[in-house]
């Protein structure tokens, strides 16, 4: 099981870069650069971000992309969410049905408790 996946990682990074620079724009390409991320992939990343407004980009002479919001609102719970959906430790739905075994399961209790700590954790790192 992967927590952050490659695209989580990397909008972290980006978004860490981007509130750096306290609201100047920079490119999607010279961002790429400064990061060693692929440009086709460092800008779909930021499309997504964009459809969260996580961040806007600025067309013309002196734009790119900004950050929207204050870094220290932003949690890496979000960013998470973004990229891989809710944070889930459990698997205890088989399709949109609670498995038949739900109340009895021992597991089940221990894996809401770890995944309420987790959230909870991810939520308190904030870029």
């Amino acid at each position: 099981m992967k927590l952050i996946t490659k695209d989580t990682d990397n909008a972290i990074v980006a978004l860490l870069a981007l509130a750096r620079l306290k609201g100047k724009a920079v490119s999607a390409a010279d961002l790429s650069a400064q990061l060693g991320i692929s440009h086709p992939f460092l800008r779909r990343i930021l499309q997504r971000l964009a459809a969260h407004a996580m961040v806007t980009s600025r067309r013309g002479t002196g734009g790119g992309f900004v950050l929207v919001r204050k870094p220290e609102s932003v949690s890496v719970r979000d960013i998470v969410e973004i990229f891989q959906g809710p944070v889930l430790l459990h698997g205890c739905k088989v399709g949109d049905e609670l498995c038949e075994r739900v109340e009895k399961c021992v597991l089940r209790r221990k894996l809401l408790v770890m995944e309420s700590r987790l959230i909870s954790d991810l939520m308190n790192i904030t870029l």
